[in-house]
């Protein structure tokens, strides 16, 4: 393997950023996408049925977490019945699942480098916005931390950005 020699050298090129997406891609089960649809569908329309009519994306954190604990406590089939133990438990399972994703997504496009940057990001610290022609991307904005303290002039040349995969978008 090759020296870098350049903070550049770091940086991968659009061939390499697109290789390792088509190969991610590639891995992922489809029908665990599936699984995350439904589970989400059922999510909404459980929000739905409880006058929480907005997008889980939409909801404060907080506020997230206890729908969420209330939704694992009284979610009931459609005809009113209750779940399974065993199928709630995959509903919590892929939400761990999702986190696992938002860290490894933090990790890549935004290099979130230390347990304490994850741990430390807040609501508004990444938007979500558009290009000119429309396509849509979250864009990271860092605030000084622990390991960004501001004590040094280096700062990052660019604000990190993750593009929309419509191949993927399950909403």
């Amino acid at each position: 393997m090759a020296k870098l020699n350049r903070a550049d050298d770091n940086v991968p090129n659009v061939n390499e950023v697109d290789e390792t997406a088509e190969f991610i891609e590639s891995m992922k089960n489809k029908n665990t996408k599936r699984k995350t649809a439904s589970d989400c569908n059922i999510f909404t329309n459980w929000l739905t049925a409880n006058n929480k009519h907005r997008k889980m994306e939409e909801i404060p954190v907080f506020e997230l977490d206890k729908l969420l604990a209330l939704f694992f406590m009284k979610v009931t089939k459609s005809d009113e019945t209750p779940y399974e133990p065993g199928t709630v438990k995959a509903f919590q399972s892929n939400s761990v699942a999702l986190i696992h994703t938002g860290w490894l997504n933090n990790s890549l496009h935004f290099v979130a480098r230390s347990r304490e940057e994850h741990a430390t990001l807040r609501w508004g610290d990444i938007e979500r916005k558009a290009t000119s022609t429309g396509e849509k991307y979250l864009e990271h904005t860092e605030r000084q931390i622990k390991t960004r303290t501001g004590a040094t002039t280096h700062t990052r040349s660019f604000q990190a950005k993750m593009f929309e995969d419509k191949g993927t978008y399950m909403g």
